[in-house]
């Protein structure tokens, strides 16, 4: 490997970076792993699963129900972000692009009376993510997206003014960090021993 190839793999940004930079988040090259990547990913997921429970909890009082389809896309992102299966990246993305189909399915864009299921609509946006941020190389912005729908769903966000970018960034890191702390060993994270 020449010198010239070295500075140009060390410059090309990855999914981590990537997503560090749009979130304004101090990104060190050690983070930038495939795992740390799905990991952030799979705690979107969670909080769209979060968002279902509640949704299924509150449905005797507000007469809806979360539908059928969530859940199903909810359990095919679960096995997208496992990183205990040990998947390929060509396997996360055929999963992805299942979800996708079930997006499809239950949001038609032909049809614009039916209703969007918001559930299913962001479970897209993290395949999405999946989907096109492990690619080689990686100019997916699709991370950072998923996050910010998902935020604003949980959050009720309709509008936006000059605060609304530092609020999803800052609840982004969190998400990030959060996804950081889940790769600790288990000892490590109990103990606190390293």
């Amino acid at each position: 490997m020449t010198d010239l190839d070295k500075l140009e793999a060390r410059l090309r940004k990855g999914p981590v970076r990537i997503l560090c930079d749009e979130i304004g988040f101090r990104f060190d090259p050690r983070l930038e792993r495939e795992d740390l990547f799905i990991a952030f990913v799979g705690c979107l997921v969670e909080e769209i699963a979060r968002q279902r429970e509640t949704q299924a909890a509150i449905a005797p009082y507000t007469g809806t129900s979360p539908s059928e389809a969530s859940e199903r896309g909810i359990n095919i992102a679960r096995s997208m972000v496992a990183l205990d299966l040990g998947l390929s990246m060509k396997a996360r993305k055929e999963v992805a692009s299942a979800i996708h189909d079930l997006s499809y399915e239950a949001n038609p864009e032909d049809d614009p009376t039916h209703p969007c299921d918001h559930l299913v609509d962001m479970l897209a946006s993290c395949a999405s993510a999946i989907r096109f941020g492990l690619e080689e190389p990686c100019r997916s912005r699709h991370a950072a997206e998923a996050s910010n729908h998902v935020w604003k769903q949980i959050y009720g966000v309709t509008r936006f003014d000059s605060n609304t970018p530092s609020w999803q960034h800052e609840w982004a890191r969190t998400k990030l960090q959060q996804a950081m702390i889940s790769l600790l060993p288990a000892r490590a994270a109990h103990t606190g021993e390293g």
